[in-house]
């Protein structure tokens, strides 16, 4: 059992600076995340989110997996895409922030670039689907 006198610098719950760690060597610096790998991350998700739209919609008609219809299918799988267009704008952003700009960068932006503009044309595609259906009915 340890005395409040043993060692301790009598500051508190860590140490002589008071509430912190009892060890220097326990704490961990907060990893700050640099523009150029939030862009590398984010360019990553916005072409995964286009990939889960996909396989939605592969699970819902040709394999017949989902039971759900038509537009119920559209409507879920479109959800991926607005996280699509939400990460295609922030690979922009920090592209923007970013100050030493290699070619790297720049092939996260085209794919960016890419995926987003494809999640905007689904999302597009289901907003026109779901007009004409609201006026069939």
């Amino acid at each position: 059992m340890k005395k409040p006198g043993d060692g301790d610098g009598g500051g508190g719950r860590g140490g002589s600076g008071g509430g912190g760690p009892g060890r220097p060597g326990n704490a961990r610096a907060p990893s700050k995340i640099t523009p150029g790998r939030a862009a590398y991350i984010c360019a990553g998700l916005a072409a995964l989110s286009f990939f889960i739209h996909m396989a939605i919609l592969f699970l819902v008609e040709p394999l017949r997996v989902l039971p759900l219809d038509k537009f119920s299918a559209y409507a879920v799988s479109s959800i991926p895409l607005c996280f699509g267009v939400i990460f295609a704008l922030s690979v922009l952003y920090n592209f923007i922030r970013i100050e030493a700009r290699s070619a790297s960068h720049f092939v996260a932006l085209m794919a960016a670039f890419i995926f987003g503009s494809l999640s905007l044309q689904g999302l597009a595609g289901f907003i026109l689907y779901a007009v004409r259906h609201s006026q069939d009915l």
